[in-house]
């Protein structure tokens, strides 16, 4: 659910809270006007692709349906990678990072300056939605009316004004998969400000360990449920679709896991499944890939999300992060030890992050990778021994999650450059 951009984008911002120790140049109000006109100017720049997506005119071609709102999202993805490449620029030379981490050296919580650290963001992400909700009103995806989806809402009903389809976007869009990324790290850091607080006396290695492990385990057991709220995710009403659902769950003994819709107005064409522990995890399915696949695109879709289950994908996945945080609480233990217990702050956070970062980047996409090629195949496996149209052959089966894989990532333009779906290649 988390593209790799967004994923980069909270660690740039991290590392250039570890860089950023200087002295402030600016007063506090101008690194503010500074950071926000940074933002304001991104925010133009997308309002300025959107014009120009609207007013370009193909000649030797028909236009083609939705032209202009795919050409939108190539640009949109072209201004998110360069704030991406300008935002430790944005953040050291305004002055914005240095005067957070003033704040934090004069007691302010550490999940705080976390928070202000990210506003420039957070508030780049809410203007570049807003763009985008103006061009989805006038030149989105035409809909085929009257269609409904098994979630219950028709899925071809716009939002009543871009008012509504801003708060859907910010809700289902970068800003959801940015709360995705920065749920763990608030809640480290606030364990850590609890701890700072009740025991000054312990190291800081020692505060970071045990903050680490208790936000993991809160997190493990509390985020199927705190981002479901935040989707607004729904019941899958009795039918056909909860049918077929429950019969290859029996076929494939999978228990505990609950089925959930995503009502979207079919803006969300995802799958996902999110949980770690039986009884906890969910498989939501948007209502955007109800309304583009057929039924046997569809049934491999869910095969690919069983086989996640099946073959436990979400240990593998994990292991790159253990990695990363152990060797991270590794050097930044050795780095306290080497000099005798007198390590600066910011010196073992500097440590760990060297350490850690390019583990967690490359174990991630290889993690992502592997599982993702091993959950396709396994698919193909299951709907040949439990989906009667397949005719026990695998061929039918790959041909149809094939399929499926790109009228949903055709239909997704914002999502085309990420580390999903690499049996596409």
């Amino acid at each position: 659910m988390v593209s790799l951009r967004i994923f980069l984008l909270v660690l740039t911002t991290l590392v250039c809270r570890e860089v950023g120790r200087s002295l402030p140049g600016t007063e506090p109000s101008a690194a503010f006007l500074a950071i926000m006109a940074m933002c304001l100017g991104f925010g133009l720049l997308g309002k300025f692709s959107a014009v120009e997506a609207m007013r370009f005119q193909r000649q030797t071609l028909p236009m083609p349906v939705g032209w202009r709102w795919g050409r939108f999202c190539d640009h949109r993805r072209k201004i998110e990678v360069a704030w991406m490449l300008l935002l430790p620029a944005t953040l050291l030379c305004t002055g914005w990072g240095a005067w957070v981490n003033q704040c934090l050296l004069h007691g302010c919580p550490e999940s705080v300056g976390l928070m202000l650290l990210f506003l420039p963001t957070v508030l780049y992400l809410v203007l570049l939605e807003l763009t985008a909700a103006q061009m989805d009103e006038l030149a989105g995806q035409p809909s085929r009316s009257g269609e409904r989806t098994a979630i219950g809402s028709d899925t071809t009903d716009k939002p009543d004004s871009w008012t509504a389809t801003w708060c859907l976007r910010i809700r289902l869009g970068d800003c959801g998969n940015l709360l995705t990324c920065l749920i763990p790290v608030l809640l480290i850091s606030s364990c850590g400000d609890l701890l700072r607080w009740a025991v000054p006396q312990w190291r800081e290695t020692t505060i970071a360990a045990i903050s680490t492990s208790a936000a993991l385990l809160v997190i493990a057991a509390g985020y199927p449920a705190w981002m479901g709220r935040w989707m607004g995710v729904q019941p899958v009403p009795s039918g056909d679709l909860s049918n077929r659902i429950a019969g290859y769950r029996q076929a494939l003994n999978i228990r505990g896991l609950q089925v959930a819709g995503v009502p979207s107005h079919g803006r969300w064409n995802g799958a996902a499944v999110v949980g770690w522990f039986p009884g906890l995890r969910c498989l939501w399915l948007g209502d955007g890939l109800l309304q583009l696949l057929n039924e046997r695109e569809l049934d491999m879709v869910l095969m690919h999300e069983f086989a996640h289950v099946k073959r436990m994908h979400f240990i593998w996945r994990s292991l790159p992060i253990i990695w990363a945080v152990g060797l991270a609480l590794g050097c930044a233990l050795a780095v306290d030890v080497m000099l005798a217990g007198g390590t600066p702050v910011w010196m073992s956070r500097v440590a760990c992050l060297a350490a850690s970062v390019p583990v967690l980047v490359f174990g991630l996409g290889q993690a992502s990778r592997s599982c993702e090629l091993d959950a396709d195949r396994r698919a193909c496996d299951y709907a040949a021994q439990h989906c009667a149209w397949t005719g026990g052959e695998l061929s039918p089966a790959a041909a149809n999650l094939a399929s499926a894989l790109r009228k949903l990532t055709a239909a997704d333009r914002s999502e085309a450059a990420t580390w999903l779906h690499p049996s596409l290649q």
